[in-house]
């Protein structure tokens, strides 16, 4: 049961709604004509969210300068180590001051504080918010995606963010190439995997742990 109460507020987490209006119709001139709010730079957001029934969940935020995000939960508990993950695309909303995380299910919105800190917008008077820690630091979790393959660029392309990576020789890589020898030369395939990035000297490579489904002459959707 504590369990599946873990689930399920990991899901409002993720996919909850913003529950914020576009502001009070009678903003003073001041307010109109003020500098527009910063984006939040590029990097690593860290913060420990409330939970009811643990003593909290930490979150970790990956803001890629290319537009990508990952995000990540884990929940602080004696019992397990049950960890969330959301990719997609992250942009600033100038005009509402607003930081939107476009993945799976809805966006998620977040407000910048006086600090300088980002505050999910959840329905919730407790805080749930993150501070930048520095730098972009390699995330290097493994994850269950979806993507496009080329097998004549071995590029994977992840659908939710845009994001696209050469494929490592390495992991289930064989067997890729075996069930990827069936497609038509030259039409994608549409992956299903169980994979993590790894760092090089000229920026990332994908190796496929496990190759979970392969759906040949599709692409996203």
């Amino acid at each position: 049961m504590v369990g599946l109460r873990r689930f399920v507020h990991a899901a409002l987490l993720l996919a909850v709604l913003p529950a914020a209006g576009c502001g009070e119709a009678d903003r003073h001139t001041a307010d109109v004509t003020a500098s527009p709010a910063p984006a939040p730079a590029p990097g690593l957001w860290q913060g420990t969210f409330p939970c009811t029934d643990c003593p909290g969940i930490d979150v970790t935020l990956w803001l890629r300068p290319d537009g990508g995000f990952f995000l990540r939960q884990h929940y602080l508990a004696d019992d397990g180590d049950e960890r969330y993950y959301a990719l997609g695309r992250w942009v600033w909303d100038e005009e509402q001051a607003v930081l939107r995380l476009r993945g799976s299910g809805p966006e998620r919105w977040f407000e910048r504080t006086t600090d300088g800190r980002l505050a999910m917008q959840v329905p919730s008077d407790l805080p749930h918010r993150l501070e930048r820690r520095g730098d972009l630091v390699p995330f290097t979790d493994t994850v269950t995606v979806e993507g496009e393959y080329e097998g004549a660029g071995r590029r994977f392309r992840e659908c939710r963010s845009g994001l696209a990576w050469p494929v490592a020789r390495a992991g289930d890589y064989r067997r890729l190439v075996h069930q990827y020898g069936r497609v038509p030369r030259g039409e994608l395939a549409l992956l299903t995997i169980r994979g993590r990035l790894e760092p090089t000297d000229d920026g990332e490579t994908l190796v496929i742990e496990e190759l979970v489904q392969l759906k040949p002459g599709r692409g996203c959707p």
